[in-house]
């Protein structure tokens, strides 16, 4: 009996497919995306996160505007900052270090807020063709060596707009969520990012938000999400979809009504609230 050359290939597939699976072991994310987030930490003003974004000609870094401003994007929380992330290889642990001079770099519009949404950008640096980086005034890259391991978000190619988002699809929460822990008892490192994973629970139109089913905590702001997107067999996109803003809120109200007493307690629900990269490419190409 002769077999169809269809199910020698079916078979030769299958055989291929356990094969690699047994042998191989992957990471569920690409290994640079563990060194998109970056920690900012604010002069005498706390720590948030962040990531570096890069077009054809420009290196960004983007955060939330409440991490860097106290108001509308009018007065800085602090006038220096200093940025720390990592390089595309995870087994690399050296530390980039670049200091910035805020109040010089908003003199001389490089800080752009967004009007409506909880986003702003810093330019950081122009690129060449050869993707050299030179950076503007109030830039200093401090590492020791002169490599630049700046890992950044390809605008044109890894990122993802609001309408474009799939409910359900799971989503990494990159970030440094210093809040959590006790220092003392040092369970954390906190001059390392944690991931936490949720999914897209949905979405407000109104406010045009992303809601993820995903606690994000004090330090957690201006960190990326990356949506997981499956393509059929063996392909699969990771896209940054947003910038984490803000928890959801829990009200418990307790009322002792002979007393007139009422205690209200806030606690994190879960969830969290995403500013769209929408407002981040507004804010790129304004």
């Amino acid at each position: 009996m002769t077999k169809h050359p269809y199910m020698i290939c079916l078979c030769i597939f299958f055989v291929t497919v356990m094969f690699t699976s047994d042998t191989l072991a992957g990471r569920e994310i690409p290994d640079d995306n563990l060194s998109y987030p970056v920690l900012i930490r604010l002069e005498g003003s706390g720590t948030a996160s962040g990531f570096y974004a890069s077009d054809w000609k420009s290196l960004y870094f983007v955060t939330a505007s409440h991490v860097l401003f106290s108001d509308q994007g009018v007065t800085l929380r602090t006038l220096r900052a200093e940025l720390l992330s990592y390089p595309a290889n995870p087994k690399d642990i050296r530390k980039v270090i670049i200091s910035l001079d805020l109040a010089l770099l908003q003199t001389q519009s490089q800080i752009r807020v967004h009007k409506t949404h909880d986003v702003t950008i810093v330019r950081m640096a122009a690129l060449n063709e050869k993707k050299e980086i030179n950076f503007v005034q109030g830039v200093q890259f401090k590492q020791e060596t002169e490599e630049r391991n700046i890992v950044s978000v390809d605008i044109t190619s890894s990122v993802k707009k609001f309408e474009d988002v799939f409910e359900a699809n799971e989503v990494y929460i990159f970030g440094y969520p210093t809040s959590l822990g006790i220092e003392q008892i040092k369970q954390i490192d906190y001059e390392r990012p944690l991931l936490r994973k949720g999914i897209i629970a949905g979405r407000n139109p109104q406010n045009r938000t992303l809601i993820v089913d995903c606690p994000v905590y004090f330090g957690n702001s201006g960190g990326p999400v990356v949506e997981v997107e499956h393509k059929g067999i063996g392909g699969t996109d990771f896209l940054v979809v947003g910038v984490v803003s803000q928890f959801v809120p829990f009200k418990e109200e307790f009322v002792n009504k002979p007393y007139g007493f009422t205690n209200i307690q806030i606690s994190n629900s879960g969830y969290a609230i995403v500013t769209p990269m929408d407002a981040v490419l507004e804010l790129l190409w304004k």
